[in-house]
């Protein structure tokens, strides 16, 4: 059965730190994963070894059936990448933002599909404004807008609501959900709180990742302390 993402047996170390032992997980197509663990137990140290801005020490890492490492430029045409806090250009609007990107990546869209994303992501009546001028949120749903334009099969969410206020929470929720369900994307999204991944964007399963130790979540019902 083809997977979306596929890891196994991956290692990685800073010095003489090891950040990342032995780990094997799998995303069904269509599925929402939840990566759940405290600050600094390596969920951000996993998600730039998917995306290669880090590179593992050992182990195999494939998106869509592409080795990352082996066949890097096809396995980032089938997913996009929200890690940390991504940057755009605050004097350009949304729409001009996503031009930019379109063609500094030599991506083949039209100025149509182009609004089309920001709609879907509710900028729609915001997509003339200055990026400067947006909330968190109005900025964090500029840059899923940034993601989509690829018409990417796997999602991977870095902390998504992070300094996001209750309602901007929400309106990611919803907005995430409509992606997932209608487009049937994959996503990966990770976060320190379970119940957060939970009821935010119903995840199919969870992974509790420990530092040194990677634990498949077999029921909602188990709890965990960190």
């Amino acid at each position: 059965m083809e997977l979306a993402l596929n890891i196994s047996g991956l290692n990685k170390s800073i010095g003489k730190k090891q950040i990342l032992n032995d780990v094997n997980m799998q995303v069904d197509f269509g599925e929402a994963m939840g990566l759940i663990g405290a600050n600094g137990a390596g969920k951000s140290s996993l998600l730039k070894c998917i995306a290669r801005l880090w590179h593992g020490d050992t182990g195999k890492i494939t998106v869509c059936e592409k080795d990352v490492k082996k066949n890097f430029k096809a396995a980032m045409q089938y997913s996009g990448f929200l890690i940390e806090y991504p940057k755009m250009y605050g004097e350009l609007t949304a729409i001009q933002n996503l031009k930019y990107i379109s063609s500094y990546c030599n991506m083949k869209i039209s100025d149509t599909d182009i609004e089309n994303k920001l709609n879907l992501v509710g900028l729609n009546k915001s997509k003339e404004k200055k990026i400067n001028t947006y909330s968190s949120g109005m900025y964090q749903r500029a840059c899923i807008a940034s993601l989509l334009m690829r018409n990417p099969k796997l999602l991977i969410l870095d902390e998504p609501t992070a300094m996001l206020d209750p309602k901007s929470i929400v309106e990611l929720r919803n907005i995430l959900n409509s992606i997932k369900k209608n487009y049937n994307v994959s996503m990966l999204i990770s976060s320190h709180n379970l119940h957060e991944v939970e009821r935010m964007f119903l995840a199919n399963r969870y992974i509790s990742i420990f530092t040194f130790l990677l634990l498949l979540l077999q029921s909602r019902s188990l709890f965990l302390t960190f």
